[in-house]
Formats: C-alpha cells, sequence, structure tokens
C-alpha cells in the first residue's frame, strides 16, 4: 500500500471550503536519478578529449560548438585549430581552406544551418558570392539591388575604370539585376577612407581589392561546384533510401493481405505521389510501418471497394452481353426481316424478375449464355404483352365505343406521334413498329440526388440495347391527327382499321392542286388545330384520279434510297448491320461490314432494296411523296374551291 500524509491546511477547525477535513493526498514519487551512470565530458582531461574529438567528422565539430559555454571555448581556442584541420583534410573532395576564412569558420559556412545574420533561422542555401547564409529578413537588411548612395563617395572612378563589378562581389540574378553586399561595401569604403590620398595609394587600394574580389570568385566557383557535388550525391542517396522505403512498404502490405489494391495505386505512381510519408527518406521500421498502415487504410479500403465495383461491372457487362445475344438469337433469323427488329430490348427486359435475378447473381455463381437463353422465351412474349396492354388502354381511354371485339391497336386512329419527328415532317408511328422507334426509348441518366444502383450503372456504359421503352410518352398520346383526319373523311374511329385506311388515295380539298396522298401523307399535314369544324381540308380521290394517279411513272427521285438516303437502313445478310444508305452501298460492294465481318458481293444498292437484301429501319417511318398529277389543258381556268 503507498505510503499516504495527513495534509495539515485541512485539519478540523478550518474553512469549510474546498477539501474535506482530514484529506489524504499521496506522498511524492521517487525519481530515479537519471545522471546515474554518465560521465561529465567537462571534468575529462583535455588531452583525452582532443583524441577522442580526432574520430569526430567535421559537421561534428559544428554541432558540438553549440553544446554548451564549455565547448565552445574548447573547440573555438586557436590552439586547437589542429582538430578543425584535420577533421577538415578527412573530407573528400573538400576544396582547402579559402585564406580569408578560419577553420571554424569555413566549417561553419559548410555545415552550420543557422542564418550568418541572425543566427535563429535555418537556411539551406549558401550565398557562396558573398560566402553567408542568409534568412530572408537578414537577406533584404544585408543584400541590396538598389544603387547603395554610399557609391556616390566613390568619384574616383577612373583608378577602377568605373566597373565597380571588378572591385565588388556582385550577383546578377538576371541582366537586368545587380545585387551587392552591403557588408562588404562597407568594408571597403572603411579601407577606402583610411588611405592615403594620392595617386599611387588609391591605385595600389584598387588593384589589391580587384586581385581580392578574384580570389573571392575563384574560391566561390569551386565551393559551389563541390556543394553542387555533394548535393547531387545526397539527393540520390536520399532517393534511393526513399524508393527503398517505398518498396520495403509495398511489400508489407502485400502481406498485410492488400496486394490489389497496391498494385492499382502504384500505377502511375498514385501511391507514391499522393503520400508523402511513403517517400520519406529514412528507414522504414516496424513503429514506421504501424504509422504508416493507420495512414494508408482509408486510402486502401476506399481503393478495395473501387475495385470490387469495376469487378462487378465487368460481370455485369459479360452478362449483359449475353441477354442482347441470347434476345438476337430468339428474334433474329437471316435473312432478317423487319418484323425482326419489333423486339424488345436488353433495356427492356433486364427489369424481368427473372432476367435480373441472373444478372445480379453473386460473381462467384456462373452465369451462362443458355441460362439466359432459356429465359427470353417466357419474358419477351410477356413484355410483348404488358406493351400492348398499356397501348390498348391508352387508346380506349382516348376514343370511346371500340367494340370489344375489335383489337384498338388495330384501329388507324392509334397512332403514336413522336414529338421529335414531328418537327421534321414525320407522321405517327403504328404499333408494332414504335417499338422500333429510338426516340420512343427513355434515355438513361446519372442521378445526382439519389445513389444509383449497380445494374443502371452498367446500363449507363453501354451504347446500345440499354434503353427502355417509355410508357410515358406513349400513354401521353392524344391522336387529334388521326382524329381530325378520320372526322374530315367522315369515318368512324372506333371501327376504322389501318388496313381501309392504308388502301385510300385523298386529295387536298381547300384548293385545286395536281397531288394525290396516301394515308401517310395527309398524317403529315393535318388540318390546323384551330380550323373552323366547316372547312374541309381533305376529300377522297375519285375513280378517275386515282387511276390517273396509277399511270404516272415513278421519278429516280422518288425512290427511297434518294429520298431517305440519310434515315437507317438495315442489312437483311447480317445479323446486326445497318447505316446510312451510303454506308450500305461500302458494305454490300466493298465486304466492309458495319459489325460483323461479311461477303455479300453486291453492287447495287437500289436492286438490294427492291431485292430485301436492304431495308428501311422499321422505327423510321416512309412518308411517300405525293403523286403529282400531268396538269390539265392550259387553256383551262384552275378550279378554285371557296371558302
Amino acid at each position: 500500500m503507498p505510503s499516504v500524509r495527513t495534509n495539515p491546511d485541512y485539519l478540523e477547525g478550518t474553512s469549510g471550503m474546498g477539501r474535506k477535513r482530514n484529506s489524504v493526498v499521496p506522498a511524492p514519487r521517487k525519481q530515479r536519478d537519471r545522471e546515474v551512470g554518465r560521465v561529465n565530458l567537462t571534468e575529462m582531461p583535455v588531452e583525452l578529449l582532443t583524441e577522442t574529438f580526432s574520430y569526430l567528422e567535421l559537421k561534428d565539430f559544428v554541432n558540438l560548438v553549440r553544446v554548451n559555454r564549455f565547448f565552445c571555448d574548447l573547440m573555438l581556442n586557436r590552439r586547437h585549430a589542429h582538430m578543425w584541420r584535420a577533421a577538415r583534410e578527412q573530407v573528400v573532395g573538400l576544396p582547402d581552406l579559402p585564406p580569408f576564412l578560419s577553420e571554424p569558420a569555413f566549417a561553419r559556412l559548410l555545415y552550420s544551418k543557422l542564418c550568418h545574420g541572425c543566427g535563429i533561422a535555418r537556411v539551406e542555401k549558401v550565398q557562396w558570392w558573398c560566402f553567408k547564409r542568409y534568412c530572408k529578413p537578414c537577406r533584404e537588411k544585408y543584400i541590396t539591388g538598389h544603387w547603395p548612395p554610399t557609391r556616390v563617395l566613390l568619384k574616383d572612378g577612373e583608378y577602377f575604370g568605373y566597373n565597380f563589378d571588378g572591385i565588388l562581389s556582385i550577383f546578377k540574378p538576371d541582366r537586368h539585376a545587380e545585387l551587392y553586399h552591403k557588408p562588404q561595401f562597407r568594408q571597403f569604403l572603411e579601407i577606402r577612407n583610411a588611405t592615403e590620398d594620392s595617386q599611387a595609394a588609391k591605385s595600389q587600394l584598387y588593384e589589391d581589392q580587384k586581385a581580392k574580389i578574384a580570389m573571392l570568385r575563384k574560391h566561390a566557383e569551386v565551393l559551389e561546384e563541390w556543394a553542387d557535388e555533394v548535393q547531387k550525391k545526397r539527393s540520390k542517396e536520399l532517393a534511393f533510401v526513399s524508393e527503398q522505403r517505398y518498396e520495403d512498404i509495398c511489400t508489407r502490405l502485400i502481406d498485410e493481405g492488400w496486394g490489389a489494391e497496391v498494385e492499382h495505386l502504384r500505377e502511375g505512381g498514385k501511391l507514391y505521389d499522393r503520400f508523402p510519408i511513403v517517400r520519406e527518406s529514412s528507414k522504414l521500421t516496424d513503429a514506421g510501418f504501424r504509422r504508416v498502415l493507420q495512414k494508408l487504410t482509408p486510402i486502401l479500403q476506399e481503393t478495395r471497394a473501387t475495385l470490387n465495383g469495376e469487378r462487378r461491372q465487368r460481370v455485369l457487362a459479360r452478362r449483359l452481353q449475353r441477354l442482347r445475344d441470347a434476345i438476337r438469337a430468339f428474334y433474329v433469323q437471316i435473312p432478317r426481316q423487319p418484323s425482326m427488329l419489333w423486339r424488345p430490348t436488353r433495356g427492356d427486359l433486364v427489369h424481368e424478375p427473372e432476367t435480373k435475378r441472373l444478372i445480379l447473381a453473386p460473381n462467384e455463381q456462373n452465369v451462362t449464355y443458355e441460362d439466359f437463353a432459356s429465359l427470353i422465351p417466357i419474358v419477351g412474349p410477356r413484355w410483348e404483352e404488358a406493351v400492348k396492354a398499356k397501348l390498348r388502354s391508352t387508346v380506349r381511354e382516348q376514343v370511346e365505343g371500340i367494340p370489344d371485339d375489335v383489337d384498338p391497336l388495330n384501329l388507324a386512329v392509334a397512332s403514336f406521334e413522336c414529338h421529335q419527328c414531328r418537327n421534321f415532317g414525320a407522321g405517327p408511328q403504328y404499333y408494332p413498329a414504335l417499338v422500333a422507334h429510338s426516340c420512343f426509348r427513355a434515355p438513361l441518366h446519372r442521378s445526382k440526388k439519389e445513389p444509383e444502383d449497380e445494374l443502371h450503372i452498367a446500363l449507363l456504359k453501354l451504347s446500345e440495347d440499354n434503353q427502355p421503352i417509355n410508357m410515358r410518352q406513349l400513354e401521353g398520346n392524344t391522336f387529334w391527327r388521326t382524329k381530325s383526319l378520320l372526322a374530315e373523311l367522315q369515318l368512324p374511329p372506333a371501327t376504322t382499321t389501318l388496313q381501309d385506311v392504308e388502301q385510300l388515295r385523298l386529295r387536298w380539298a381547300r384548293w385545286e392542286d395536281r397531288s394525290v396522298d396516301t394515308w401517310y401523307t395527309a398524317l403529315a399535314n393535318p388540318p390546323p388545330a384551330n380550323a373552323l369544324p366547316e372547312i374541309q381540308f381533305w376529300r377522297f380521290a375519285t375513280a378517275e384520279e386515282c387511276a390517273e394517279a396509277a399511270a404516272v411513272p415513278e421519278r429516280p427521285c422518288d425512290l427511297p434510297t434518294a429520298r431517305l438516303r440519310n434515315a437507317e437502313w438495315a442489312c437483311a445478310l447480317c445479323h446486326d448491320g445497318s447505316g446510312t444508305i451510303r454506308q450500305m452501298a461500302d458494305h454490300l460492294s466493298l465486304n466492309i461490314s458495319l459489325v460483323y465481318a461479311s461477303r455479300h458481293s453486291l453492287f447495287d444498292v437500289n436492286t438490294c432494296v427492291a431485292d430485301g437484301d436492304v431495308f428501311l429501319h422499321p422505327g423510321k417511318m416512309d412518308v411517300k411523296p405525293s403523286v403529282r398529277l400531268p396538269d390539265p389543258d392550259k387553256n383551262m381556268d384552275p378550279v378554285r374551291i371557296e371558302w
């Protein structure tokens, strides 16, 4: 039990403030004498100290001077200059001692980092042109770039040819600046003022000063060159130590189980450049490694999460590719038909429960192409029926009186308008061709507010077949074009089918133009939304007009390859080849496949279009131009229909 003692300040009868009466305070611990076993160097004989100091290096002498007053007096004693000289001669490659410096001053200039002005600040760089180390405040105090005011006293410039560079140590950082050392200039002025005022004495003074400055510059150049070599050698040594430390850290981190993370961070110098702790110029110890590991653990954990995410994304990308191949194998056969492109994409089927379960299976699970191929006959038709059910519901909501035995998607009124393509004169789309229309696909975007799931990120990285059908845009149609056109023609929208109106030939009723149009052409040019009901814009073409239009030969400019040369065309002889008509011509003739290598050797693209080897992408509606009837007799006045 530790000894205790009673504090007399808290005996009975004292104030109630503070501790309680008879409080007990612990007795102070006994401190072990720290000086036991140490030798007092100041009490050693000088001869023994001198013998001991002979084994020290020159930079150790500089540090020893600053230990205490005893060593300062001992080392700076002129009788011990031989110790400084012996230590200096042991430095390999060190130039000779400049005659204007003592041994301690020379050693201090080389190895002491303290400022020569204030003696406090640490300065790494030596101003060799003036043999000083100056911190920034002292450099501004003792070195100036302005014309010294005292130089006006040097009126005898004929003795040195007005060349101050010859009588002063001048440093020129650039061609416009000159730096002077004030103490040197002041010392020279004192010597000059003390010199006899005669021509011979002044001439001798300036000659001696020029020789002194030349000697200073010579020693400065030699010492600066030596210091640069020492610095380069030291830099190489530190770089080697730093590199060795870096390799040791990487090796130990790998042994700790961070192998993949270390290899990832080592690429491009991420680990070496971003963390100064790994490139320190000191040998790695066990305690130092624990400090490094504690510092690097957050970035290693972050890197591990990144690598796991990238590995997961690669697995998802392979599975999505297998899903795409399975969809194409189920819906597409060679030769391709336009109806084969009315199929769901992987962006549509990826959220089906069965396919999503396969795609998001753990990385260790082997998900093959056959697994997806067995699901497509189930999820594909199910998706088609779900889309048709939503579209039928949309049509029934907008059109009243549709019989139960009539499929709303077969009606002429069930045309779904694309707001983007409408600006370019294209008409509405009908099912099932609208499934292949790219504008009805919902674009994918990165969410800035909600965290994205891994499947959404994988879909974003795909270049095609990643967008699901946009049911919101399709369900927002009001079918106003077809409703107004059917009302013009007095056809019931609830029972008039698309097959009925595709056979119709129509004429513009407001004035007599010479064009015969189809249903799709009329849809591309509907009556204005604010038109009066009593004004008729379209009428049926008569039998004579239809016969006359059928006799009009087709012009070359009316060919689909001419009208739609920039539209998307598809090759029926490839699984997945498409492009403009010029690209398809090159693809057919020069054996350049857009996706898959193939050999077609077909040279007439118009013949290929007529034969079905090349067809217009079903998502691009072909609105055929109006047929221009021959002009009537020029003597007849054109018939104008009044309002």
